[in-house]
């Protein structure tokens, strides 16, 4: 069978497209790769409506401007908005009410956090920690003694804990 060359200058130029898409929603957008960004609402409700408006918008328009399909999680941290992006692909729309975080991670495969590899879920698994609940309510000294000063954090990311700024 032929192998159809990857065409690098296209997913530049389509990604180029859907960054000036979401440049016009807000002027806090953090591109991470060529097809995935954040973007800070915070402050945009007049103009864009709820989180559930926006995510429609946002989908809506980069569908119009560019042909593509995409996923949108909204969340009030970036942590839950990337986990919630990858909720319902392809073309869904996630959004995680602030202070449902936990609530909503808990029943969910500890893999969905970033960072929680195949080597770590492993560990997770020996023990007995499926679900981001379970990771949740781990006791600290066993995430210590397993994972070390990181095992607390991932405690923290379980619940949906993210201090992390959207830079532009």
């Amino acid at each position: 069978s032929d192998l159809i060359p990857p065409r690098h200058d296209r997913y530049s130029e389509v990604s180029r497209e859907v960054m000036e898409v979401l440049a016009r929603w807000s002027p806090v957008v953090e591109q991470v790769s060529v097809d995935e960004a954040y973007l800070d609402l915070d402050g945009t409700e007049r103009l864009h409506g709820t989180l559930d408006d926006a995510g429609r918008g946002i989908r809506a328009a980069v569908r119009s401007a560019t042909g593509l399909t995409v996923s949108v999680g909204g969340a009030a941290n970036k942590l839950v908005a990337k986990i919630a992006s990858g909720a319902e692909k392809p073309n869904g729309l996630t959004i995680v009410a602030p202070g449902s975080e936990a609530a909503w991670l808990a029943p969910r495969k500890v893999g969905v956090i970033p960072g929680i590899g195949p080597v770590a879920q492993r560990v997770l698994r020996e023990l007995e920690i499926l679900t981001c609940g379970d990771l949740a309510n781990a006791p600290d000294d066993h995430l210590l003694r397993r994972f070390g000063d990181r095992g607390p954090d991932l405690k923290l990311l379980a619940l949906g804990v993210d201090d992390t700024p959207v830079d532009d």
